[in-house]
């Protein structure tokens, strides 16, 4: 080990030049004195001050020790063992995975120091680096759930970059069930592949895939696909069921002609009472299978009430009632009771014309899911009616206004009226806007559940139907969300919007007349029903604090899967951090178990994702939630599964080719251990030097601004023994 130690001074031309005029400018000052003392006292004064002001420039000057040595490294190879749970099969020559890669490590490390003399590291890895070991640990246990290979192979390399590290040893079997199956790019040093385990997968049956609806409804019948994959079970039939619990609800038997053959399937549920139920696909075992895991797949569905009821009064009967009417007809999940005012007998229900009188009970109201009003002024005059709607959008009702030339958003005393439960506030006379108004569907357009409702009719907005008229002179409260936009040449404008109230919620289309759609073609037909379809769906789900919205890519995972999480905000003005929970289902109730903040996605605005590892088998409720400005908070939830069984048993033969790939982008191979020692020759096994240069401070600061008084105190007391002060 050599080096050597300097002094760093930050000198400088006008620092030395200032050095010098300080201790010049301290002489001066006792050059003459009053009264007159001697001189060799004005010599110890001006001494006194002038190393004080020397200390100061100490100070600036900032002198650094620094200490340079050289330094030399054994070259080292570091030993990746997978310890997760598939290592733990025993299809190496009767031994487990793992047993084979420790008695291969062992026999690396005498090899290596043998030929080479070069340090060796082990690290066993699973979902991450386990504690780094000289020696092999024979007492290491299979037990990791989930694999990141990739992730390892960075790790390993961010920590011994600075020991000379020659290359990288993996031995695995190469099931990435964590993190990356391709990195994209290499590392800086080749890794050297060991594969363990049989590339060919034993007798095996599994489901691979299941395709689900997330959403269905009470009474739907429901498709449910599923592909399954059998190896070894040539000219057999498998039984594959659809269950819930242990009650199977639908059953087929596939017939399989070959060694290794994968076939799709489609099973039948018939959704029952609302509420969310966990299902299964699950294949019957056959006697020669050594794993059983992968034998199921689970999921959740979702089941929401086959008839939405819905309220529609409208004072002036239009194409919308007929086509409104036309729309309820041909769909199961529509009931709409229609009332308007006949001359002769007042309001009255179509299509009879019985006598109708509005309920005076909120509580009445509840019969009915939605209240959709068109131009409806007469009945909103009423205190005790307009009281009823606004106990009933409160208590959890949902109440849609519909613009036309008669809305009552347009008459001072009904928007009074009912402004404490709508989504807009007036900030002028309200009026009638006139121009020719396209469907947002680009960049305007925001985000929300109804995004697609434009973007799907026709590729260009500009080919349906423009909207002639769209109320202004209003203004959007601060806790409502516009779901969707229109726009003219000039700018965009609000045309859907809601708003949470007590437990309900409020909408308002400010565009009309809407049945132009209707008459203009096909697609734009399709676009008609399509829009009030979403909407009436939209309002009857019951999206509480739809503002932010989390989803996950799957709604029941195995245990040591990650949990892909995203999240939107649909506010134009949100800039702040969706903050998320996990709650897990206890005995005593819903127990927290992690807090996290989303991550922003790059360059899509109010999209937010996030990867949760390390979840314990159970029940779990994963919550979103956000802060605005204004003080309002939203938040969105959702219900996911995580099942006592491993995602390391989903496939359990080795990957021969993703070890290849690792190898290759990093410049090295994939090898038998017998072959290693004459790969490594490879690498450049010497000693490294490295200089270590290590700076330190020569002087306190604290010790220089003590030595600084006391050398001013020195001064102050002898200018006053001297009768200088």
């Amino acid at each position: 080990m050599f080096g050597g130690e300097t002094i760093n001074i930050q000198l400088g031309f006008w620092r030395i030049v200032a050095s010098l005029a300080l201790v010049a400018f301290a002489f001066i000052l006792y050059r003459k004195t009053y009264p007159s003392i001697s001189l060799s006292r004005r010599i110890i004064l001006g001494a006194s001050r002038s190393f004080a002001f020397l200390a100061m420039l100490f100070l600036l000057f900032n002198p650094m020790l620094v200490s340079t040595r050289i330094t030399h490294k054994d070259p080292m190879v570091v030993i990746l063992i997978d310890s997760s749970k598939s290592m733990s099969i025993e299809d190496v020559a009767g031994r487990s995975r793992l047993s084979a890669a420790l008695r291969t490590a062992e026999g690396l490390i005498a090899g290596l120091k043998g030929r080479f003399g070069v340090k060796t590291l082990i690290l066993p890895f699973a979902d991450h680096i386990l504690r780094p070991s000289s020696v092999v640990d024979s007492s290491l246990e299979a037990s990791g759930e989930g694999t990141d290979i990739w992730g390892a192979l960075f790790e390993a390399e961010e920590r011994y970059k600075g020991e000379n590290l020659k290359c990288i040893v993996l031995i695995s079997d190469g099931r990435v069930t964590r993190g990356m199956v391709e990195a994209g790019r290499g590392i800086d040093v080749p890794v050297f592949s060991i594969g363990v385990g049989d590339t060919l997968e034993g007798p095996d049956i599994s489901i691979d895939d299941v395709d689900y609806p997330r959403t269905t409804y009470t009474g739907e019948k429901v498709n449910i696909s599923a592909v399954i994959k059998a190896v070894g079970f040539k000219d057999s039939t498998v039984t594959v069921s659809l269950m819930r619990g242990s009650s199977v609800i639908d059953s087929k038997d596939i017939w399989f002609n070959d060694l290794s053959q994968r076939k799709e399937m489609t099973l039948k549920l018939t959704a029952g009472k609302e509420g969310t139920y966990r299902f299964s696909v699950a294949a019957r075992p056959k006697a020669r299978e050594k794993f059983r895991e992968n034998n199921a797949e689970s999921f959740r569905i979702e089941v929401l009430k086959s008839k939405i009821r819905i309220l529609f009064i409208d004072e002036h009967l239009d194409w919308n009632t007929a086509f409104l009417r036309s729309l309820v007809k041909s769909s199961k999940r529509f009931k709409l009771s229609v009332v308007t005012w006949v001359p002769t007998t007042g309001y009255a229900s179509l299509p009879q014309r019985k006598p109708w009188s509005f309920p005076d009970e909120g509580t009445l109201l509840s019969n009915y899911d939605i209240v959709m009003i068109s131009d409806e002024m007469i009945l909103l005059n009423k205190t005790s009616i307009v009281k009823s709607l606004k106990y009933y959008v409160r208590g959890g009702g949902k109440m849609l206004l519909l613009a036309d030339e008669h809305s009552p958003l347009l008459d001072e005393e009904s928007f009074s009226a009912l402004e404490d439960v709508v989504p807009i506030k007036r900030i002028s006379r309200a009026k009638i806007n006139v121009s020719e108004f396209y469907p947002a569907v680009l960049g305007n357009a925001p985000l929300s559940p109804l995004s697609s409702v434009f973007s799907q009719c026709c590729a260009n907005p500009k080919d349906i139907p423009p909207i002639p008229c769209i109320i202004g002179g209003v203004g959007i409260k601060s806790s409502a969300l516009i779901l969707l936009r229109v726009e003219n040449e000039s700018k965009d404008y609000p045309f859907l919007v809601v708003q949470d109230f007590g437990e309900g919620m409020s909408a308002v289309v400010l565009g009309f007349p809407l049945w132009r759609w209707k008459l203009a073609g096909e697609e734009q037909s399709n676009l008609y029903n399509r829009f009030f379809s979403s909407v009436f769906q939209y309002l009857a789900e019951d999206r509480k604090g739809s503002v932010v919205e989390v989803v996950s890519d799957r709604t029941v995972y195995r245990k040591g899967g990650v949990v892909g999480l995203k999240a939107f905000v649909r506010s134009e003005t949100f800039s702040g951090v969706v903050r998320g929970e996990i709650w897990k289902a206890g005995e005593r109730g819903p127990v927290l178990v992690r807090k996290f903040l989303f991550d922003p996605v790059t360059g899509k605005k109010g999209r937010f994702a996030k990867s949760i590892k390390g979840l314990a088998d159970g029940e779990y409720r994963i919550v979103a939630s956000i802060s605005q400005g204004t003080g309002s908070k939203f938040r969105n939830e959702i219900g996911i599964t995580v099942l006592p069984t491993s995602v390391e048993f989903v496939k359990t033969s080795m990957d021969k080719g993703l070890l290849e790939n690792v190898s290759r982008l990093t410049g090295g191979r994939m090898v038998n251990p017998n072959n290693l020692m004459d790969a490594l020759k490879r690498c450049d096994m010497k000693k490294a030097s490295y200089e270590i240069r290590e700076s330190h401070l020569l002087f306190n600061n604290i010790f220089v601004l003590f030595i600084i008084l006391v050398l001013f105190s020195i001064e102050w007391t002898l200018r006053k023994l001297w009768g200088l002060v």
